[in-house]
């Protein structure tokens, strides 16, 4: 009988209090990994943990707040002198901001970019160097569908996370001749706290997901495609059949998703009753 990939594998996941993250420690606990898990939110990551049955089943906590990178360092240290080394690092914190370019505000930018995009780059600065002199691993980033298409009303979610699409193809070709694979993850709408919570700027004052014409993708089955992706070694792995047909799209014809760019935006303004050309 095979084994399982993740069976009794050290995996650091970061994001891990709620969303993917927390879906995530809960399918690869089910297949025997020792979880490293960390998020700025104590509480919430230590319910988590709780309901993954504690250090009793080789779950360990850890705060951090990706922003700094003395917090970072402290982590990667202190993971490296408990469990010597990681195999797994989903590099998948993050948060989001959605509404028309005027509507962003130079504070959500940099806000976005400080978590979504500084975040992974020093999550990668700290862990990077370490699973290099042990000879192995795979760092996973959690990108977007938006890191591979322009998404409109999200242009700082969407460039932060072309941004971290780009560090990862390129850390990819890089790592190769240091013995690590690296995967960037790119899901559609996923059913996780943060598609529910994340507000329309400019908008009334409702989340962008009861606007949505369909229902988000269950993480669950999100988290299984994710997987599947990593043990084949993917570079990009797409999750969702519809991220998947906008990332055809857009490579096909660019021109195509200009005009449904140009359809959401209108369908903003006739929401918030602004004038539309």
């Amino acid at each position: 009988m095979t084994r399982d990939a993740f069976d009794g594998k050290v995996v650091f996941i970061t994001g891990a209090a709620s969303g993917i993250g927390r879906a995530l420690a809960g399918a690869l606990s089910k297949r025997g990994a020792v979880l490293l898990l960390a998020d700025i939110e104590a509480d919430m990551l230590e319910r988590a943990a709780w309901a993954l049955g504690g250090e009793a089943n080789d779950v360990h906590t850890f705060h951090l707040d990706v922003r700094k990178s003395s917090n970072w360092e402290h982590v990667a240290a202190e993971i490296y002198q408990r469990f010597d080394h990681v195999d797994y690092f989903f590099n998948n914190a993050g948060i989001a901001v959605a509404g028309l370019v005027r509507d962003t505000t130079l504070e959500d930018w940099e806000r976005l970019f400080a978590v979504n995009v500084l975040g992974v780059v020093r999550g990668v600065d700290a862990f990077y160097p370490r699973m290099r002199d042990q000879g192995h691993g795979h760092i996973v980033n959690t990108a977007s569908i938006a890191g591979l298409v322009p998404t409109s009303l999200m242009a700082a979610y969407s460039a932060s996370k072309h941004a971290v699409v780009a560090f990862s193809e390129t850390l990819r070709a890089e790592a190769k001749s240091d013995g690590l694979d690296v995967s960037v993850v790119c899901p559609g709408i996923i059913d996780t706290p943060m598609a529910h919570t994340t507000e329309l700027r400019g908008a009334p004052d409702e989340p962008v997901l009861s606007k949505l014409p369909k229902p988000p993708f269950p993480v669950e089955e999100a988290v299984q495609q994710m997987l599947r992706g990593v043990e084949r070694k993917r570079g990009i792995i797409v999750i969702t059949r519809d991220a998947n047909l906008l990332w055809r799209l857009y490579r096909t014809s660019p021109e195509a998703m200009l005009r449904m760019n140009v359809k959401t935006v209108r369908w903003l303004r006739r929401l918030t009753g602004t004038k539309t050309p």
